[in-house]
């Protein structure tokens, strides 16, 4: 699946855990089937830039990003910046943007089949396997080192990707395997006070089933609309990651807020705006096995200041990821924790290097869909403008699928 984020968490922690009760499950939406069986994506919110009609300007700045794949583009100013890119034209449509802008999420069951999530699934071990060789996906004794505290880590490059964010503009694969769980991830939000309203919407797809007491998503409904008291006077509410304090916590419940647990059937989407707060929730009883979903966080294209796409286009070179934001570059780092002892001093260890690339031979051969989406190319209205923006995303270095 293009431009998605896989990542492989939630592992079980050793011995037993308290049970803890979880709320009700809300209803979730069910998507609208067209004769064929499929899905009316058209439907789905931002699923492309002609959603909507687009404001007269954007609300970025094309000249306010730095090179070198660190950009840092004037984020938008306008409330609710993305609502205008929201289709209305249906009433599934409609629900979903009435339950984002209320609760704060929505819950589309089913969207993937069965068959679709196995083959991500398998793309997703073909990735694992590949890139730390000692880890083999039927056999669970080589997903832990042995003892945990003693060895080093056997995924040690499955922590960082093959690649950057992308297009409408949207963000590309990358595999995360998460440690014995202990705890929830934490809290947080993923927008900064001077971002305001619906300016971003992620989403998680599960390509496995979750059952109560899984590790599963986490989220405050209607935290959002304390996103801006919460924010307005920390260092880190000017951060597009904002981590909670017990205190943030405490006002959230004081506001009679209280977080829900989300475990879903495999093929089922969860869509959040990323000033609601949210974690990954850790699972409440021994399991066998873990939690495989997809991450995507999607804007319009227009959103993207002009001087981000080379960044694009490096990042695709480089096979590098960087975090939810679409409209910009910003790529996690070379270096990453491997051994208990890094960890603890926070002192990051560089991979070995006898792990090997999963894309060997350079970066990946791309359909035309994903060239758009990953912002490699532009969208084009007639067939020798696409020709001729073939031609030279090719010299520039980008591989297309024949």
């Amino acid at each position: 699946m293009a431009g998605e984020v896989t990542v492989v968490e939630d592992l079980p922690p050793p011995g037993d855990l308290p049970v803890i009760p979880s709320p009700d499950r809300p209803e979730t939406l069910t998507p609208p089937t067209q004769e064929n069986g499929k899905t009316d994506l058209e439907a789905v919110p931002v699923s492309s830039p002609t959603d909507a009609q687009a404001p007269a300007t954007s609300p970025l700045d094309p000249a306010s990003t730095s090179e070198g794949g660190d950009s840092n583009p004037v984020e938008p100013q306008i409330h609710d910046m993305l609502v205008p890119y929201i289709s209305t034209g249906t009433e599934f449509s409609r629900n979903i943007l009435c339950q984002i802008q209320t609760e704060g999420y929505a819950v589309i069951p089913n969207l993937l089949t069965p068959e679709e999530c196995d083959e991500q699934l398998s793309l997703l071990w073909s990735f694992v396997e590949t890139v730390s060789p000692g880890v083999r996906r039927d056999d669970p004794a080589s997903w832990y080192p042995s003892p945990p505290e003693r060895q080093e880590d056997p995924w040690p490059q499955t922590w960082r990707p093959t690649s950057g964010n992308r297009h409408p503009h949207h963000h590309r694969p990358y595999c995360v395997a998460g440690r014995r769980c202990e705890s929830s991830l934490g809290e947080h939000f993923d927008q900064k006070h001077e971002t305001r309203g619906l300016a971003c919407l992620q989403s998680v797809t599960a390509l496995t089933d979750q059952e109560e007491g899984d590790g599963c998503f986490l989220c405050w409904p209607k935290s959002h609309l304390q996103h801006q008291r919460l924010t307005r006077d920390s260092w880190r509410g000017h951060m597009d990651w904002v981590p909670l304090t017990d205190a943030e916590i405490a006002t959230l419940r004081e506001a009679e807020l209280s977080p829900l647990r989300l475990p879903v059937s495999r093929g089922s989407v969860i869509l959040w705006r990323s000033d609601l707060a949210h974690s990954g929730a850790r699972p409440l009883k021994p399991s066998d096995g873990f939690r495989a979903v997809s991450y995507v966080s999607m804007s319009p294209a227009c959103l993207t200041p002009v001087s981000v796409l080379p960044q694009k286009l490096e990042a695709y070179r480089r096979t590098r990821t960087g975090d939810h934001a679409a409209w910009r570059e910003n790529w996690h780092p070379d270096e990453v924790p491997r051994t208990e002892r890094s960890r603890k001093s926070g002192v990051p260890v560089r991979p070995p290097s006898m792990s090997p690339p999963f894309f060997a031979n350079g970066p990946p051969a791309v359909s035309w869909r994903q060239a758009e989406l990953y912002g490699l190319v532009k969208y084009c209205e007639t067939e020798t403008e696409r020709r001729g923006e073939k031609e030279r995303a090719e010299a520039a270095g980008v591989v297309f699928k024949e």
